[in-house]
């Protein structure tokens, strides 16, 4: 999975044909940053990783190339996407669909970066 492959989900339920386009007609980073919309996403994307990487505790790293493989990211694409677009919903004032993103993402965050971890809750009713 790559930035691009995130971008490109997000850009399809958006319905922004200009990014579909020139993401299948495989424009380099320097054709795609002159796209204002792609420029939107790609904020939208690291501010996002801002929060997966906090609530992963995994260093903190801005994408700026959109061949980025995303290998090691400890959420799904789908994930990543609904995070994106909750990013974007709430940058236009979308707060009916930020909060369903919002949820949508959260949940999978949740779901996904607890599945490998043990957590014990302590004992004798003391914190």
């Amino acid at each position: 999975m790559t930035i691009r492959t995130i971008i490109n989900n997000a850009a399809t339920i958006l319905g922004m044909s200009d990014i579909i386009r020139a993401l299948k007609n495989g424009d380099n980073d320097e054709q795609l940053r002159a796209n204002q919309n792609y420029n939107v996403l790609l904020g939208c994307f690291n501010l996002m990783i801002a929060q997966v990487a906090a609530a992963a505790r995994i260093p903190l790293v801005e994408y700026v190339k959109s061949k980025t493989k995303l290998d090691d990211m400890p959420l799904s694409s789908q994930g990543l996407t609904y995070g994106l677009l909750a990013e974007y919903a709430f940058l236009n004032g979308m707060f009916n669909e930020a909060r369903v993103w919002t949820v949508r993402f959260e949940q999978l965050l949740f779901q996904e970066i607890t599945s490998g971890r043990k957590i014990t809750l302590p004992r004798g009713g003391r914190i």
